[in-house]
């Protein structure tokens, strides 16, 4: 049984590992074609739907107040991350201990992925230039939406992805009853931390740390 298990496995993972190179080689160009185009379309847009609810200079104050799972994120920072760029995909120890970092609620859902499934999604996530693609092909992971989808972006994309999150987003004016995770609105609020990072000359990992807890201070 054991046997036959292993094999079912082995099978999985050949397949997803065809279909996920074939789904980035076929649609490789267009993919850069509309990922160039959304680019484009974001830096040409003079109005955001963002706006900072405290003067930027307290940026310093809020990240320095900032706690939250400091015993996990230790070991995010110092032992995962440079495993992760070192292999190129997460395991599924890893991926347990970062969602399980973002919120214990999700970790029985969490666990329901195998460990070929996390590291081939993982992988390809991490490896596709696709602005679209690094996102959504961790949401095909069980309990792995949009905000926590964002967290593995975050802490092991070598670009700046900040976690989306409704906290962070009340810090930019969004009410919790408004937000609809959609790759649209989660591409903007990228585009605006990393704005936000460099115009202050912070770190995304900053940046994110100011928004989260200037929600808890609000709230």
């Amino acid at each position: 049984m054991r046997r036959q298990t292993n094999n079912r496995s082995a099978i999985n993972q050949s397949i997803l590992t065809a279909v996920g190179l074939a789904w980035l080689k076929v649609n490789h160009k267009d993919q850069q074609r509309q990922q160039s185009l959304l680019t484009n379309y974001f830096i040409a847009k003079s109005i955001t739907m963002f706006k900072l609810q405290f003067p930027i200079r307290d940026l310093d104050k809020y990240a320095r107040e900032f706690t939250w799972n400091e015993k996990l994120e230790p070991i995010i920072v110092n032992e995962i991350v440079p495993s992760v760029r070192k292999n190129g995909f997460l395991s599924r120890e890893e991926f347990l201990i970062v969602c399980n970092w973002k919120s214990p609620r999700i970790s029985k859902h969490c666990k329901a992925n195998d460990e070929a499934t996390i590291r081939e999604l993982s992988r390809l996530a991490l490896a596709t230039p696709n602005e679209r693609l690094r996102i959504e092909l961790l949401t095909l992971l069980n309990g792995v939406q949009y905000p926590v989808a964002s967290v593995f972006l975050h802490f092991f994309h070598r670009d700046k992805y900040p976690i989306i999150d409704w906290r962070a987003l009340a810090s930019l004016g969004i009410k919790r009853k408004d937000i609809d995770y959609n790759f649209d609105f989660w591409f903007e609020y990228v585009k605006y931390c990393r704005g936000l990072s460099e115009k202050t000359g912070k770190s995304m990992r900053y940046v994110d740390q100011a928004l989260w807890q200037y929600a808890v201070y609000i709230n």
